[in-house]
């Protein structure tokens, strides 16, 4: 009886570190709802105080990905750890679109340093050839070569991404020829209506009219 005992205590313990192991993004805050935290791939150290998009809790909604709506959702955007920090009772494996702040963030794919990571971005523009916008922390080294985590030696930068259809999305700089090489399956077509409608890369208005155009023609690839 005794084995017995100790070998179900054994299991319980099992399934307590199974589950603390598995459910890491849950937390629980004094007087709020449930705090879920889901996480990039890409994480990096917590050495340095995070930079967050917005200074507070900022209210929203959030669409799930089966088109249903969360209201009353309260969200912080750590840049640091691009983290999307939540308050609300949903399971964030569910969410599709979150808006709250002004914007709109997905959480995809996209390439980086030939790695295929997860991450959040800003959607910019709809259809089937998008422009994200991807937010990160640049971290400046302090006299004497140490990193301090404050404020002042982090900034937020932003680049711009384009993601086609389900492909993860890819980097960009603000000209013609990195735009044009991307939707390359297209590009007399495409290099055609940026010069009959005079668009300018350099402006984000513009690309997101080109990627509208591009995403009413058929990909040959």
């Amino acid at each position: 009886m005794k084995n017995i005992f100790l070998s179900i205590i054994f299991f319980c313990c099992l399934a307590v570190s199974a589950f603390s192991q598995t459910h890491q993004n849950v937390y629980v805050e004094s007087g709020s709802a449930t705090l879920f935290m889901q996480t990039g791939s890409n994480w990096g150290s917590e050495t340095f105080n995070p930079r967050y998009l917005n200074s507070d809790w900022e209210m929203g909604n959030l669409q799930t990905n089966d088109n249903k709506l969360i209201t009353d959702v309260a969200f912080m955007y750590n840049v640091t750890l691009d983290r999307m920090e939540i308050r609300a009772d949903v399971n964030p494996a569910v969410m599709g679109r979150i808006n709250f702040g002004g914007k709109v963030f997905i959480y995809t794919e996209f390439v980086q340093n030939d790695l295929v990571k997860s991450g959040y971005f800003e959607l910019l523009s709809e259809g089937r050839t998008v422009l994200l916008k991807r937010y990160s922390v640049q971290t400046t080294d302090a006299k004497g070569g140490a990193l301090v985590g404050h404020d002042a030696y982090q900034n937020v930068i932003q680049d711009y991404y384009i993601k086609k259809g389900d492909k993860p999305a890819v980097l960009i700089k603000k000209k013609k020829s990195e735009i044009v090489e991307v939707l390359a399956d297209q590009q007399q077509k495409v290099e055609a209506y940026i010069t009959e409608n005079h668009l300018r890369m350099m402006n984000t208005k513009d690309i997101i009219q080109l990627l509208n155009y591009y995403s009413t023609l058929g990909e040959t690839e």
